[in-house]
This record gives structure tokens, sequence and C-alpha cells, in this order.
């Protein structure tokens, strides 16, 4: 078909990244036919949609007068994305998960562009954990591509007219008890002792196959104590990785804050962790200005916001409508109060 209308629409599509058979209702996606329990599903967005235009409506949100176009105000404002990314479809949809560990702050790696980042100054703070399957080939090249990306991230996000100052720390977990046992997962461990460069060097000797002695002998000036505990056969700071017990959608993902991609190709860019954080930015950002005068700031400080946000946004997760970032407000100035 050469009609101009045919031409637009090819190309609106392929902006949008639009799949066949894709169906939305007030641009929320709904779940295709092939997925289990699709009509409940549908169901239930239509129900909150009901709702959310209700609740519009009782706020004088909406009235007889205005806005011009409902529609237009009901793809307006949080929540609202210009293309379709697998983070707003299928298994990633809405999928909040809480990654149970006893890992410290050993583990964690901040990236090179936030090493003077202010944390309790930042608007919004971030706790990304990836979880590869570090005993394949694949989960080998995603953890090299995640730290080479995330070590060059930025320390704000969003439109430059009104960006978000943040602050992260990020940390690769085993997905399988297969990649638990591996070692670079022990090296992994205590990341937070090696540059960014080095740790992709000792990864790129894992993948050449050697063994965990001739890993830690190529590091120059490591700390005689650390290298005793990477070499030992009976790891004192071996932990506990009750996640490791569930069953997940797929053996590579990355989790910020509690908000889970599933990962089903085999590459992470700087724009799916861009989208990752910016879906819940804004109750990110209620939930540090509410928790940060109860915090002590160390070196936990990612680990205690991380795990706070991904319990709270965990219950959020039941509504696709539901306002955690009011809620979290109400609950800032109720305590003021009191």
């Amino acid at each position: 078909n050469d009609s101009p209308s045919y031409g637009q629409a090819v190309r609106f599509a392929v902006k949008k990244a639009l799949q066949p058979g894709m169906s939305f209702v007030n641009g929320r996606p709904l779940p295709s036919e092939a997925e289990d329990s699709s009509h409940d599903k549908s169901g239930r967005v239509f129900m909150e949609e009901r709702n959310h235009l209700f609740q519009m409506i009782a706020k004088q949100e909406i009235t007889d007068r205005s806005p011009k176009s409902v529609y237009a105000k009901l793809l307006s404002g949080g929540g609202v994305f210009k293309r379709v990314h697998p983070l707003l479809t299928g298994s990633n949809q809405k999928k909040y998960i809480r990654l149970s560990h006893d890992l410290d702050s050993k583990s964690l790696i901040v990236p090179e562009t936030q090493s003077s980042v202010s944390k309790e100054d930042s608007q919004a703070v971030f706790l990304i954990e990836a979880a590869l399957e570090l005993d394949t080939e694949s989960g080998m090249e995603l953890a090299s591509s995640f730290i080479t990306m995330m070590n060059e991230f930025p320390s704000s996000v969003g439109e430059e007219q009104s960006p978000v100052s943040i602050s992260i720390a990020y940390r690769i977990l085993p997905s399988t008890k297969a990649s638990a046992a591996t070692a670079v997962y022990k090296i992994l461990r205590h990341a937070a002792h090696f540059s960014a460069t080095t740790l992709l060097s000792l990864l790129q000797l894992s993948k050449e196959g050697k063994s965990i002695s001739e890993i830690v002998e190529s590091v120059p000036g490591i700390d005689e104590d650390l290298k005793k505990v990477l070499l030992s056969t009976h790891d004192a700071s071996e932990t506990r990785l009750s996640y490791l017990e569930n069953s997940f959608p797929s053996k590579n993902f990355v989790v910020a804050n509690g908000r889970a991609y599933f990962l089903d190709t085999p590459v992470i860019t700087k724009d799916d962790i861009e989208l990752l954080l910016d879906m819940d930015m804004a109750k990110n950002k209620a939930i540090h200005k509410l928790l940060k005068p109860h915090l002590t700031v160390d070196e936990m400080y990612h680990d205690a916001m991380g795990k706070a946000s991904s319990f709270l946004l965990e219950q959020d997760g039941s509504s696709q409508r539901q306002d955690t970032c009011g809620e979290v407000a109400n609950l800032e100035q109720d305590g003021s109060s009191q």
C-alpha cells in the first residue's frame, strides 16, 4: 500500500515501537490473548481506568467545560512514556520484587561519575541490583556491559528543563544457585575493593577460564587480608541468598528500588536503566524526602533506601493508578504535625 496514510501509520508504529496485535486503553497496554488470565487482567485494567476517571471527575479535574480533550488529559503527567518498552508490557508490567539477602556494603559499587555526589542532598537515591546468570557466557557478557555502562551513569536524569539529581550504588548478584558457586561471584561479593576497570579485567580472566588464584594474583597491590579471604576455601563473608529459592521470569534481570526489569534480550543499555528509574521517580523522591532525616549517612545508605522503597512500592504494585507518592507526602505531613 503506497498511500500517504499507510506510510504515516508505519512511521508512527516504528516511532512508538508498536508490535502487531497490541491494544491499549487510555494509553495502557492490554495483555495479549497469549498471556495466562489475559481476560481477567484486561478486566482489571478497564476497572482501574473507570475508577481513575471517576476520581478525576470528583476532583473536578474533568468537567463539562474542561479539558478540551479528556484523552489528552489522561495521557499527561507522570507515568506516561513516549514509546513502548519491554518494561511496560508482559512480565515486566508493574512488577516489584524484593531480593532477600544479607550482602553488605563490600559488594556495592558507586559509579565513578557519582564519586562526589552527596547522597542526602540528591533528590532520589537508588539501589540497583543486577541478578545475572554468572555461570554462562551470556550472563558474563551482561555483567561486563552492565559495569561499563553503570560506571559512566550520569548524576542526574530526566528532561533538560527539569533534571532530577540522583545518587546510585549498584551490585551484581547471581540469579541461580550455580551462579552463586562461581569464582567470579566470590570476587563480586567484595566489589567495593576494586575499581570498575579492575573488575572488568577480573571478569575477563574468569571468562577465559582462569582459576580464582590466577585471577587474584593478577591484581597488583591487592590487600593481603582481602587476598586471603578470596583464596580461602571457607569464606567467612559467605552470604545467604534467600531469593534464589524463588522462580523468576528470566535468568537475567535488574531491580532498582524494587522495580524489576526481566531481560528478554542479551543487552542492557543506559536508556533501559534511565526508564527503569523514571517509572517510579516521583515516588522514590517522596520516599527519600520522608526517610532521609531518619537515616545515617554511611556506606549502607543506598541499601537502606533501596529496601525501604522496594517494600513500599511492592505494596503499591497491586494497582496501576494508586498514588503512593501522594500517600507518602500525606504521611510526611501527618508526621510533621505531631
